[in-house]
């Protein structure tokens, strides 16, 4: 049978893909070799040149509960893809490199140790065995001047002496045999402790995608929590199918959407007993000794990185743990790194808990500033004002609401003023009944206020009609609906852009070329309109204009300080789009801003009535 070699530089066939060993990464999680590997050739050409993460251990090494978890979970999203999973019978692990020894026999050394130490904990029964404990002694002495000997570069020397005295005969003289390979720093090292491999090949995650990268980067709080929501979704999920992560790789866990398990070595099924301790990073303390594994242990992972995030220093190895006095994080923290497992939360508890804690840092605290100012003009055609507007603000469920609307009613006096104040009405008068998670349900309420209005006019109102633009805010969520050629503008990151369009006769032919815009500002057909309430008994589908005109959705999303006008054309007839930001730019109080265009208006001879509605936006974010 075919002797397979693993070592650095070497080629291996795996699975019909052909990789090259980059790099020795070490060994983790019960005797696993890790290896970065690049592809060399596989059928599938798109792995051609990619790095791989190559692992290799016995047959009941924890990488048969990976295989396992794999094909029980398949396709599950948060894992990633295997390339290669074979058992091979003849491998050896050449770690050819004495600095790669060097850290497979420290840990082997360390390992044994630490597994002995482990089990002794269960141990009630004192013994009281002093040529032990001298003994145990003489080898922590020894097991320290080799690492400070090693740290020193002096390792080849210790190695020698180390090996010289497992030789020695009673006499003291070196058995003959040890004389063989007194040039053991020349020699090449082999370890061949099981000859039967299990090797499974993956992605290699980027390293500036990984949680151990990650995790030295400044984030806020809500993508703190958001990355926490997220691997605490994952750990529920695998525990309703029986498993249980019991510690975290952050080399092997790629920040990606979703988020990549490169390495499945840390995650137990859930009837495993622990025959030794198992010790980590995040691992519970319980877990020291051998014991019966649960859902609480997980949920102290969760809370172990938690604690790195908001500490910026991994969770120290004490039982007086102490915590930054933030509100929420402080006693997530308290109960989910509680030495007593049943005191913790329960997965689905702590996925709730985090969850409500994330939502509530992205729960925006919303205010408006509103101010209003309407004339009548100086028209001597003109001796009641026709314009009507309403302002309504609310809150739901911890949403807040604002309504805006204003209206230019034409027809003749009587006529013109009571249908905009009839579509204001309907306006105000309409409850606020649409569910506030779905964007169609409150474009069709906003659909139907001017179905309503449209229907109340034409009762009330012979010869008269009126212009409509109505703004729903939500949380920082804007809708608009428009009908006429009153407009709204949203002036945001220093620019102004006109939501609404004017639905008369002038911008239908300049939209069509027909007219240049020179020659729409003093056309004779300037004031015409082609679209207004009460001039249809019914307002056919796609009537009432809403965002989804000049963009791709019904809604767009408010910035703190974002400045909401609503005006007649009483007022925007009078002023650019640049001269309407540069005042308010200027002006950083609204009052004189909004007296600033109502005087200008005057000036130019207010031929029209003239209402301006100005809202601004406030957001401020939830700090704990």
């Amino acid at each position: 049978m075919q002797l397979v070699t693993i070592q650095t530089g070497k080629t291996i066939t795996l699975d019909n893909i052909e990789v090259e060993i980059i790099k020795y990464l070490g060994v983790l999680n019960n005797q696993i070799h890790y290896y970065q590997v690049k592809v060399v050739k596989a059928e599938k050409l798109t792995l051609n040149q990619s790095l791989g993460l190559l692992r290799i251990g016995d047959i009941e090494s924890n990488l048969s509960h990976e295989i396992k978890l794999r094909n029980q979970l398949n396709n599950y999203g948060m894992i990633s893809d295997l390339w290669a999973n074979i058992t091979l019978e003849n491998v050896i692990i050449n770690l050819s490199n004495p600095e790669e020894n060097y850290f497979l026999n420290l840990y082997s050394d360390l390992k044994v140790k630490e597994n002995s130490l482990l089990t002794n904990s269960q141990n009630l029964e004192i013994i009281d065995n002093q040529e032990d404990e001298n003994k145990e002694e003489k080898d922590d002495e020894l097991t320290k001047d080799f690492i400070i000997n090693e740290k020193d570069n002096h390792h080849h020397e210790l190695k020698k002496k180390k090996i010289e005295d497992n030789y020695l005969k009673e006499d003291g003289k070196i058995e003959d045999d040890y004389l063989e390979e007194e040039y053991y720093p020349e020699i090449e090292v082999t370890n061949q402790e099981s000859s039967t491999k299990l090797l499974i090949l993956t992605p290699y995650p980027p390293e500036k995608n990984t949680l151990t990268h990650w995790l030295t980067q400044s984030h806020s709080d809500e993508e703190k929590l958001s990355l926490l929501v997220i691997l605490c979704q994952g750990f529920f999920y695998l525990s309703q199918n029986g498993w249980y992560s019991l510690n975290l790789s952050p080399d092997y866990i790629s920040i990606e959407t979703p988020i990549k398990l490169y390495d499945l070595t840390c995650i137990y099924p859930q009837e495993i007993v622990l025959n030794t301790g198992l010790l980590g990073n995040y691992c519970p303390p319980e877990l020291s000794y051998s014991k019966e594994i649960n859902q609480f242990m997980s949920s102290y992972v969760i809370g172990s990185l938690m604690y790195q995030m908001f500490h910026n220093n991994q969770l120290p190895n004490t039982q007086n743990l102490t915590f930054n006095l933030i509100p929420r994080i402080y006693q997530i923290l308290q109960i989910s790194l509680s030495p007593i497992p049943e005191e913790r939360y329960s997965l689905n508890q702590l996925l709730q808990i985090l969850i409500e804690t994330r939502n509530a840092l992205r729960h925006k605290t919303i205010s408006w500033q509103i101010l209003k100012k309407s004339i009548l003009g100086l028209s001597q055609k003109r001796l009641v004002n026709e314009d009507s507007y309403g302002i309504k603000e609310q809150e739901i469920n911890q949403n807040n609401i604002v309504i805006a609307g204003i209206a230019d009613g034409m027809g003749g006096m009587v006529d013109g003023e009571l249908a905009s104040k009839l579509a204001i009405q309907t306006l105000l008068k309409t409850p606020i009944d649409f569910d506030l998670n779905s964007q169609e349900s409150q474009q069709k309420w906003l659909i139907e206020i001017f179905n309503q209005a449209n229907k109340n006019i034409n009762q009330q109102v012979k010869d008269g009609g009126t212009t409509l633009s109505v703004i729903l805010g939500i949380n920082n969520q804007l809708m608009i609906s428009h009908v006429g050629d009153s407009r709204i503008y949203l002036i945001t990151n220093g620019e102004i852009k006109q939501l609404s369009e004017d639905h008369s006769l002038v911008n239908m032919m300049l939209a069509s070329g027909q007219i240049t815009e020179e020659e729409s500002i003093n056309h004779p057909d300037r004031n015409v309109l082609i679209k207004s309430l009460g001039s249809k008994s019914v307002l056919t589908s796609g009537y009432v204009q809403d965002l989804s005109k000049n963009n791709d959705k019904i809604s767009l999303i408010l910035e703190n300080n974002d400045l909401l006008i609503l005006c007649t054309d009483g007022v925007w007839d009078y002023f650019t789009n640049q001269q309407f930001l540069d005042i308010f730019n200027q002006e950083n109080n609204l009052d004189l801003a909004i007296n600033k265009i109502i005087t200008q208006v005057l000036n130019e001879g207010a031929s029209d009535n003239a209402t301006i509605l100005v809202l601004k936006c406030s957001i401020e974010s939830y700090k704990f």
